[in-house]
């Protein structure tokens, strides 16, 4: 399993995720309860637009590791891609709330618990949340989650993010989230 792992992790580095897929099931038929496999699988079933995968395995391996950043951040995303957006602010919501590890995480995974406490983690947590709030219609609650972003936060990799959520509380005008922006860039994206 481990080796069939490393396989599919080593076609997801160079975008070939069909065959990734294909190996991260033949692991699953090994052990079907491996939970890093349906992470994963999961994962490239978004990168192939294949969402009611994605939400199956997902929801598995939320089942047996309900405290995984990586897990329901990547489920919530499956949720937004399937118009889900109730559902998906659920998944982003549950991680922001975690107060224990009810199970054991894989080694090196991200802990909710964890993660929430990091700004890089809860800013990215925090701008799927609000897009899956405004979605569904929640904008109270949007909004109340506008107040825990402040700033001076240190969101590294995830800066976009925090942009996105700065401008969204009215303390970035449009031209500023924007400046200097690369049109090739994530942040532009964002």
């Amino acid at each position: 399993v481990d080796l069939l792992l490393a396989a599919g992790r080593a076609r997801d580095a160079v975008w070939r995720y069909g065959e990734a897929i294909d190996l991260y099931t033949r692991g699953l038929a090994i052990a079907p309860d491996d939970v890093r496999l349906l992470r994963f699988r999961g994962h490239r079933n978004i990168s192939t637009r294949r969402f009611d995968a994605a939400v199956a395995d997902l929801e598995r391996a939320a089942s047996l590791a309900p405290s995984s950043f990586d897990v329901l951040y990547h489920l919530g995303l499956a949720y937004c891609l399937r118009g889900e957006f109730d559902k998906a602010a659920g998944a982003y919501r549950s991680c922001l709330d975690a107060t224990a590890d009810p199970r054991p995480l894989p080694q090196g995974w991200r802990s909710c618990t964890v993660a929430k406490t990091q700004d890089g983690d809860r800013v990215a947590l925090s701008d799927w949340l609000y897009r899956s709030l405004r979605r569904a219609g929640r904008h109270v609650e949007a909004k109340t989650l506008l107040a825990t972003i402040t700033p001076g936060m240190s969101a590294g990799e995830n800066d976009a993010y925090y942009t996105a959520l700065r401008f969204y509380q009215g303390a970035l005008t449009e031209a500023q989230a924007l400046e200097g922006t690369d049109p090739h860039d994530n942040r532009l994206a964002t």
